[in-house]
């Protein structure tokens, strides 16, 4: 298996993702260390790319082409098929129609009764000022 300068054989290839770059990046597992286990490219055109940010490592999984024994990096996101939401109709029953009726009918006469009530304020003050 072919192996970088730091040692970290080959495990898969991935298209670069470098803005104008269309060369193809080979992928490498980190071995050692505090970022053992990190995923990271080295483009031709490009040179090595070890960001260690979600983003990154998380293309690099889900795009990647894995050799053989390195499958298991793999996790190809899930396609999931969804239908159409469905537009269910009901009727209301007697009961729920009176029940809106009732509420419409309360709210309509309390603000009829507040409105009467700020009138009536209002001519007791005109009244009041007059004599």
């Amino acid at each position: 298996m072919a192996k970088t300068k730091g040692g970290n054989p080959v495990i898969g290839t991935v298209n670069c993702f470098s803005p104008g770059c269309e060369e193809t990046a080979s992928v490498h597992q980190i071995a050692t260390g505090s970022r053992e286990g990190e995923l990271y490219t080295r483009c031709p055109e490009c040179k090595a790319n070890q960001s260690t940010g979600r983003p990154f490592q998380k293309y690099l999984v889900e795009n990647a082409d894995f050799r053989e024994g390195y499958e298991h990096l793999s996790v190809k996101p899930e396609v999931k098929e969804t239908e159409p939401d469905e537009i269910v109709e009901t009727e209301r029953t007697e009961t729920e129609t009176d029940e809106v009726d009732q509420v419409t009918e309360k709210s309509g006469s309390g603000l009829l009764g507040a409105g009467l009530l700020v009138i009536g304020g209002l001519l007791a003050v005109i009244v009041g000022v007059k004599k």
